[in-house]
């Protein structure tokens, strides 16, 4: 198989291309170990890959919503979808069976993820939610909503969870709910909102993170990555949101981002799939495949004999997968320069912040032994050492 790269080195082209949807692409999802991916899409079907196969199988398709697939997470043997028929959907990977049907939002769900113990949602309807992710014990279906999160103004589209210290003792409903425990959510409405998980109450308001609306929250280590219809991704010190990098080139919305071993992966409605160096904001590639806005990514690493390669998967709207070679990118140097203005002012902020940056930007964790655990059920870029859980 050859590299995917043009002779320059500087774009990269597909290694394969998947067309098994009949609709667009909206959503994917890794499990723990990157051998599980996930796709849903218009056609309201889920459909499970197997990453270790060349090229990737399709394992099984999932099929029950009645409206398209908005987007879906891994957690175990489960795998957990929300639709635009507004219900959450909890599925057997092994049988295909679904198992559980959550309602109680009333508009199109747009994320949901899951902590092992609650799955966290947002909706349309402006609300985001938290259920029982357990459900065993759940006979009305109203009971399995325990909080919902009231306050932006607009569609909510991300959330993030961050766990607090665990005080080890239940709540007055026998809930493993800390007084510290927060979500982050993230609006059209132009703002952010961090929650305390125990009162649903709004502790703060981050207002004009980015000029429209905030379409993908994630977090690693220290640092929060987000996106936006301003056709930027921006890094902010998770501590104290401080806007450290701002990522240029896009030349629309810019719909979802991965970060991966100093390299950060962004997707964008011009079609365009772009790996920055994460430290500098400097481009280093570009990944040119798709003829219609790109939705939705997920970084696979698999490993044979001694040999490690990263692979690269996208989807589109008129429902492409394409996998590309992903592999040795965060060794090299950066492709393009910024213009010299936006370069000077960034090399006066590196210079002031680099060695604050330096405590934040740890290895990436899927670079560390595969034996280190790090939490059932989520991709080991999802969740850092503060246990800390966001958009899949």
């Amino acid at each position: 198989m050859g590299s995917g790269l043009t002779k320059e080195g500087l774009e990269a082209s597909p290694l394969t291309t998947i067309t098994e949807h009949q609709g667009g692409i909206n959503c994917m999802a890794l499990s723990e170990d990157s051998s599980l991916l996930v796709s849903g899409s218009d056609d309201r079907t889920v459909h499970m890959w197997s990453t270790k196969s060349e090229p990737i199988e399709n394992l099984g398709v999932l099929n029950g919503h009645t409206g398209f697939i908005q987007c879906a997470t891994v957690y175990d043997t489960y795998v957990i979808t929300g639709s635009k028929d507004t219900t959450i959907k909890k599925w057997d990977m092994a049988t295909a069976a679904c198992e559980y049907t959550y309602t109680g939002h009333t508009g199109r769900v747009n994320r949901v993820i899951c902590s092992g113990e609650f799955l966290f949602s947002t909706s349309h309807d402006k609300t985001a939610r938290a259920w029982l992710f357990h459900t065993h014990d759940v006979h009305d279906p109203s009971q399995a909503c325990i909080r919902v999160f009231e306050g932006h103004t607009g569609v909510v589209s991300a959330v993030i969870f961050v766990p607090g210290q665990d005080t080890g003792v239940p709540d007055d409903n026998g809930f493993n709910i800390n007084p510290s425990d927060i979500l982050i959510t993230a609006s059209f409405d132009n703002t952010a909102r961090v929650w305390s998980f125990d009162t649903a109450q709004c502790l703060k308001v981050v207002e004009d993170a980015h000029d429209g609306a905030i379409l993908y929250l994630r977090v690693v280590n220290r640092l929060m990555y987000t996106t936006g219809t301003d056709n930027y991704a921006k890094c902010w010190a998770r501590d104290g949101l401080e806007n450290t990098r701002t990522y240029k080139d896009h030349t629309d919305s810019v719909t979802a981002a991965r970060f991966h071993n100093g390299v950060l992966y962004t997707v964008c409605n011009d079609g365009i799939v772009r790996a920055f160096d994460a430290k500098s904001g400097s481009l280093k590639r570009k990944f040119l495949g798709h003829k219609n806005a790109v939705t939705c990514l997920a970084v696979c690493v698999n490993q044979q004999e001694d040999q490690v390669y990263t692979r690269l998967v996208t989807g589109d709207n008129n429902g492409i997968l394409i996998v590309w070679n992903a592999t040795g990118i965060s060794s090299e140097v950066p492709m393009v320069t910024m213009d010299q203005e936006y370069q000077c002012k960034q090399n006066q902020r590196l210079e002031e912040l680099n060695q604050h940056l330096d405590d934040y930007v740890a290895d990436d964790p899927l670079t560390k032994s595969s034996t280190t655990s790090l939490g059932g059920g989520m991709n080991t870029d999802e969740i850092d050492n503060l246990g800390i859980i966001d958009d899949d």
